[in-house]
């Protein structure tokens, strides 16, 4: 039985690092490519761009493929200059099958960390844990 993680990643970025990530949207699996939205260009010279993973019944295989692009594309926005970022569950399964609360929150982010009580600014960019092999 699987367990249902629907997950985003949201990014506002300067024009200088919308290439890097618009090369690695050129890079993902074609089929997967219309998952990483953007660049929004609205106002101050600041683009937005989201990945937004596919729905629970696309199956096993497309799940694990888009794990692996989650972790690639935060490990890219970690060395990119300009950007902020935040990794985004928006429904955990396991939360409430735990009889916890299956709400949103932040996984991680670009520049700030909860200590378990408020949200303070991160001293360092937090690495995700998540295998990148194959991508």
């Amino acid at each position: 039985m699987s367990i249902y993680k629907h997950e985003a990643v949201i990014v506002t970025t300067s024009g200088n690092d919308v290439n890097a990530i618009m090369a690695f949207r050129d890079r993902m699996p074609t089929d997967l490519q219309e998952c990483l939205v953007g660049p929004v260009h609205r106002a101050n010279h600041f683009y937005s761009f989201a990945l937004m993973p596919h729905g629970s019944g696309n199956g096993y295989t497309v799940s694990e493929n888009m794990e692996i692009m989650i972790a690639a594309f935060i490990n890219l926005l970690n060395n990119l200059d300009n950007v902020e970022w935040a990794h985004i569950v928006l429904f955990d399964e396991a939360a409430l099958n735990a009889g916890g609360d299956p709400s949103p929150y932040i996984q991680a982010s670009s520049g700030y960390e909860f200590d378990g009580e408020h949200w303070r600014k991160a001293k360092c960019r937090r690495n995700i844990s998540l295998q990148t092999e194959g991508f």
